[in-house]
C-alpha cells in the first residue's frame, strides 16, 4: 500500500462529515473505513482518505470542508503529536516535530521544512500514488497545523502566505479569513509559508523533561510503521516462531507484532495477503525441504510443520503437489542431492 492514515486522521473527515449532515455511518463503510469508529491503532490506505473528501464535497456541495472539520477538533486529538507541539520551546522546534512525526498521522503525505531566504516553507510532499489536487486534504491539514500553533503559542498567530497546489474554490473568503493571510491557489507544492524570524516565538509551556519522553513515545510509534513487505516478512517470522511451538494462530502472530488481530488482517489484506495465505505458503515451502532430508520421517515434517495429524499433512501436501509426501520425496531425493533441511 502505498500510504495509510491512521484511524484519528479518518475520524477526523467523518466527524466533519456529520456535522455537515453527511451520513457519516455510510461513507466509512463504502470506503472500508468503519473499523476506524472502535480501533484506535487502525489504519487505512490512504485512497480511502481521499476518497471520504470527496463524497463529503459532492454531498454537502461545499469546498471549503477541511476548513470544518480542522476547527472541530480538540487540542489533545492527535494525542503525542499535539502535546509535542505543546511542550516545544519555540515554533521552530513545534514545526520540526511536527515534520519528524507526521508519519505517525499519515504515511501517504510528508511536511518539509524547506528554507527560502528569509521564509521557511513548510512543504507538503506526497509519496507515489498518493498525490491529489483536491483542496480539502491540504485545508485540513493545514488548518490543523495553524490551530495547534495558535493554542501552544497563546495568541493568533497567522503566517506569512499559505498556497494550495489545488484549483481555487469559488470563493475564497473562509480560507483566507481564517489563515489570516494570503492564499495562493494553482501553484506547483503547497506550503504554509512562515517568516524565519517567527521561528524564535516562545511557546507558553515549554516542558524539556516531557518533551524527551513523548519523543521517545514518538519515535516508538514511527518505528512500528512498517511497509507492506516489511509487514509481509515479520508475519513469516512470526509464523515460523509459532511452528516451533506448534501455535500458528492469528491471535498470537498479531500479539508478537503488537497489534490486535483485526489491524494485522487488514493490514495484511491491503499488501494482497491473507494470514491463512501465508500459513499455507510456509508449510509448502518448509515441507518440500524437509521433505528432502532423509534424517526426517514424514511423521517427523507433519509434527514441524504444527499438524495435529498425518491425515491433515497428507491432505495439505496433496493440495501442493497433488502427490503424497512419500512420492514427492521420492522424487525429489535425487535432485535435491541428499542435502539435509535446516530448520525454520
Amino acid at each position: 500500500m502505498a500510504g495509510t492514515v491512521s484511524a484519528k486522521t479518518v475520524r477526523a473527515a467523518l466527524g466533519g462529515a456529520g456535522v455537515l449532515g453527511v451520513d457519516a455511518g455510510a461513507l466509512a463503510a463504502k470506503w472500508g473505513v468503519a473499523e476506524a469508529l472502535t480501533e484506535v491503532d487502525a489504519r487505512f490506505a490512504h485512497s480511502a482518505w481521499l476518497g471520504l473528501w470527496q463524497d463529503i464535497i459532492q454531498q454537502t456541495g461545499k469546498e471549503s470542508v477541511g476548513l470544518e472539520a480542522a476547527e472541530r477538533l480538540p487540542w489533545g486529538h492527535w494525542d503525542v503529536i499535539d502535546y509535542l507541539i505543546g511542550t516545544s520551546e519555540n515554533l521552530g522546534g513545534a514545526l520540526r516535530r511536527f515534520e519528524r512525526y507526521f508519519a505517525v498521522i499519515s504515511t501517504g503525505v510528508a511536511h518539509v521544512l524547506e528554507p527560502h531566504d528569509e521564509h521557511v516553507h513548510l512543504a507538503r510532499h506526497y509519496s507515489p500514488d498518493c498525490y491529489t489536487r483536491l483542496l480539502a486534504p491540504a485545508e485540513f491539514a493545514f488548518a490543523s497545523v495553524v490551530i495547534r500553533m495558535r493554542t501552544a503559542l497563546g495568541f493568533r498567530w497567522c503566517p506569512e502566505q499559505v498556497r494550495f497546489a489545488a484549483p481555487a474554490p469559488a470563493s475564497q473568503a473562509a480560507c483566507r479569513q481564517f489563515f489570516g493571510c494570503a492564499v495562493r491557489f494553482d501553484v506547483e507544492t503547497s506550503a504554509i509559508v512562515i517568516e524565519s524570524s517567527a521561528l524564535e516565538l516562545p511557546m507558553q509551556r515549554p516542558d524539556p523533561a516531557l518533551r524527551a519522553i513523548l519523543e521517545r513515545h514518538a519515535e516508538m510509534l514511527v518505528g512500528q510503521l512498517v511497509t507492506s513487505t516489511d509487514l509481509v516478512s515479520r508475519t513469516r517470522r512470526g509464523i515460523l516462531d509459532g511452528l516451533r511451538d506448534a501455535d500458528v494462530s492469528v491471535a498470537r502472530t498479531a500479539r508478537r507484532l503488537g497489534m490486535s488481530v483485526r489491524t494485522l488482517q487488514r493490514r495484511l489484506q491491503d499488501s494482497g495477503q491473507t494470514f491463512d495465505e501465508l500459513v499455507d505458503t510456509t508449510r509448502s515451502g518448509l515441507a518440500r525441504r524437509y521433505l528432502g532430508d532423509p534424517m526426517l520421517s514424514i511423521q517427523e515434517t507433519a509434527h514441524l510443520l504444527a499438524f495435529g495429524d498425518l491425515r491433515g499433512f497428507y491432505r495439505a501436501f496433496r493440495r501442493w503437489e497433488e502427490c503424497t509426501p512419500a512420492e514427492y520425496r521420492k522424487r525429489a531425493r535425487p535432485a535435491l542431492g541428499g542435502a539435509g533441511a535446516s530448520g525454520p
